[in-house]
């Protein structure tokens, strides 16, 4: 009896040995998984400079690709209707989170993603009318990321072209498809200046010589361009198509002004792009995407181009120097 006793205990004390060697098996296997974060765009590539600032983004809060982070990277070249199954072949791959913009992308990921977190960059879409969080300071769901509150800043673009050229009466707005709901915001500020605008549309492959040219023959006397990324990519083209048609010309982001374009107002992209590291680090450090606020960008950089301006034959008034955050010569 007391050697069945024995065998008993024995056996008892094995199985709990046993238990325990494999529970600290598993907790070393998962406390030394490299976690993976998948990247989901629309068209960026993987070196473009907006994916290299989310990349340093991470950099300096700790993670350091092929060390303690993997990237897995899927782009649609352009083409929406690939982002789910992207999306979830980024799921089966088993990233912690995924990245995803611009606005087109990020709500078919949103759509399509339910299990994984996702952090989504929408620079024109309000995430709460979309409907993928329930609410800015309270997501609710697996989303969260960066806004960019254009919707409040089109009319401030179209006012910047109005101070620099008081006699403006007639403007044309090129959009495309993702920019269009912009042209309801340009139409009231328009209405409060009492300028007309001609709204002109950019449909693939994105003629811009041709928008350009439309918007010469509508006789405008200046050029707003709303959000758009192929634009945004191919900035130097419509800079310099502007400036032979003498048609000043405004976007949001500062790199347009950069390469010549007359005036650029809005958030900056790379400056988006890297604080969406911020939310990537949260979730990988155990935060729910339904508990981290959507950040709604406010930092609003104005660039002029002064050399622009002097080809352009326009006089920037003072009170628009004074406040630019970035006048280029």
């Amino acid at each position: 009896m007391e050697a069945a006793r024995l065998n008993r205990r024995t056996v008892l004390q094995a199985l709990a040995i046993a238990v325990a060697t494999v529970a600290r098996s598993t907790t070393a296997a998962q406390s030394t998984r490299t976690p993976a974060v998948g990247l989901l765009m629309l068209t960026l590539g993987p070196d473009d400079p907006l994916i290299q600032a989310l990349r340093r983004g991470l950099l300096e809060l700790g993670y350091a690709e092929g060390r303690n982070v993997r990237f897995e990277f899927r782009t649609a070249s352009g083409h929406l209707d690939r982002i789910p199954a992207l999306a979830d072949e980024l799921v089966k791959l088993g990233v912690d989170v995924i990245v995803a913009a611009p606005d087109t992308s990020a709500l078919a990921a949103a759509r399509q993603i339910t299990s994984v977190p996702l952090v989504v960059m929408m620079f024109t879409t309000d995430p709460v009318e979309a409907r993928v969080v329930k609410s800015f300071g309270k997501p609710g769901t697996n989303v969260t990321g960066l806004y960019g509150r254009q919707s409040e800043i089109v009319a401030k673009r179209l006012q910047l072209l109005k101070e620099a050229l008081p006699d403006l009466s007639r403007v044309g707005a090129l959009y495309d498809a993702p920019s269009a709901s912009r042209l309801a915001d340009l139409a009231v500020g328009a209405k409060a200046l009492k300028i007309a605008t001609v709204p002109i549309e950019l449909k693939p492959p994105y003629d811009l010589a041709e928008a350009v040219e439309q918007a010469r023959r509508a006789k405008v006397e200046a050029l707003i361009l709303l959000d758009s990324v192929p634009v945004y990519f191919r900035r130097k083209e419509p800079a310099q198509l502007a400036l032979k048609a003498k048609l000043p010309a405004i976007a949001q982001f500062h790199q347009f002004a950069e390469v010549g374009g007359f005036m650029s107002y809005g958030n900056d992209p790379q400056a988006v792009f890297a604080r969406a590291a911020y939310f990537v680090d949260r979730i990988l450090q155990g935060a729910k995407p339904a508990d981290l606020p959507v950040e709604q960008m406010i930092n609003f950089k104005l660039a002029v181009n002064l050399g622009t301006a002097r080809i352009l034959g326009v006089t920037v008034p003072a009170s628009i120097l004074a406040r630019a955050d970035q006048v280029i010569q």
